[in-house]
Parts: structure tokens; C-alpha cells; sequence
């Protein structure tokens, strides 16, 4: 059976307009672009997504879900350690953001105009809450409330990028220096997060802290 020419033609605009975002970022890139690059006339791409703006965020979307369709099993996995989980996870997130630099930034503004958006796609807390990772860390420290762990965890992956926009217009680093960072970073922070459960000092301060409130 073969595909139709109305989805083939819809496809080869949304993949070259990922390509597009992904190469020159949204901002920089333009609708005449995306005609350009998927060989089709504008009215085209207006017919099949409307506007730049509703064919930026369909491809988002989709992205997120494909992330978290590589994350999940990773959290859910029983015959992997705490620290193979936390490799693993910065190795996978880390890949993505290299290919998918703006998902941040849209994941964040997303939140912010339809917080029960992304939430109802992926059913985010229950995924999370009952994962395999969470009673790894647990089981490390029942007295940390994980969630300190995945907000760090979170951190050191996500925020490059959301400040990266400001690193690119001020010119902090070029972007090559900036990807060789971010591969630095897939073998620094599984290193950064499992010293948080082999320092008996931040341990101790965390409990003094929470014994006190």
C-alpha cells in the first residue's frame, strides 16, 4: 500500500524545517526557508501547518514525546544501578539537547502558557514518582527527598541550553566550544551527582538542615 502524496509532501516540510531549527535556530529561520529546503511553494506550508510558529511546535512536541520514549525505560529499569541510570540518563538527554537545542526553551514556555499541556502527553508525575530511580535513591538516603536529587540532576542537563541563547548573542563561546563542553559534561555529571551519596559531609548537613525546620 502506498503512502499518500499529501502525507509524504507533509513529512518532507517538517523534516526539513527540524532540520532548519536545529542548524540555524527558530529565530533565524524563516518560512521562505523551509519552502527552500523542502522544495514545496509557501501556500504550501501554510496549507499543511498554518503558520511557522504551529509547525515549530508540532515538531517540539513530538520531540519531547521521543525523549521521554528513551527516558522512561531507562528510570524503569531493575537490573541497572543508580549510577548506570544517572550515565545512562545524561548520556540520552545530552545527545537529544546536541540535536534538539531549542526544546528547552519551548518545553518552558509551554509550561508557562498551558501548564496541563506537556503533563497530560506524557504523564510526567506518575511516570517518574513510581520509577525505578526513585526508590534506588531512597534506598541510597530515605532521609533526602529524591526530588532534590532529580531537581539537581535536571539542572546541570537543561541549563546550559536555556542559557545558551545568551552565551550565543554575546558571544561567550562559539558553538563548536559549546558542544565540546556539553560532551565534557556527559562524563562530569554522572561523577557530580554520585558524590552527593559517597560525601558523608553534605549528608550530614543536609539531615542537620531538615532536623532543624
Amino acid at each position: 500500500m502506498s503512502i499518500p502524496k499529501k502525507e509524504i509532501t507533509s513529512d518532507k516540510i517538517k523534516d526539513s524545517a527540524k532540520k532548519l531549527f536545529t542548524t540555524k535556530g527558530y529565530s533565524a529561520t524563516t518560512i521562505r526557508d523551509i519552502a527552500k529546503e523542502s522544495q514545496v511553494n509557501i501556500a504550501l506550508i501554510n496549507y499543511y501547518y498554518r503558520s511557522k510558529e504551529n509547525l515549530f511546535r508540532i515538531i517540539m512536541e513530538e520531540s519531547f514525546e521521543q525523549l521521554f520514549k528513551q527516558i522512561i525505560p531507562i528510570l524503569n529499569n531493575k537490573d541497572t544501578t543508580l549510577e548506570e541510570k544517572i550515565e545512562s540518563l545524561v548520556n540520552n538527554y545530552l545527545e537529544f539537547l546536541l540535536e534538539f537545542p531549542e526544546l528547552p526553551l519551548f518545553v518552558l514556555n509551554e509550561l508557562k502558557n498551558n501548564p496541563k499541556h506537556l503533563e497530560t502527553k506524557i504523564n510526567l508525575k506518575k511516570k517518574v514518582s513510581k520509577s525505578s530511580l526513585i526508590n534506588q535513591i531512597m534506598a541510597k538516603n530515605s532521609e533526602i527527598n529524591p526530588l532534590h536529587f532529580v531537581f539537581n540532576l535536571l539542572g546541570m542537563i537543561v541549563f546550559p541550553f536555556i542559557m545558551k541563547p545568551v552565551i550565543s548573542s554575546s558571544k561567550l563561546l562559539e558553538n563548536e566550544i559549546f558542544n565540546q563542553i556539553i560532551n565534557e559534561r556527559k562524563h562530569l555529571i554522572p561523577l557530580w551527582m554520585n558524590s552527593i551519596f559517597n560525601s558523608k559531609t553534605e549528608i550530614d548537613i543536609f539531615n542537620q538542615i531538615t532536623k532543624t525546620k
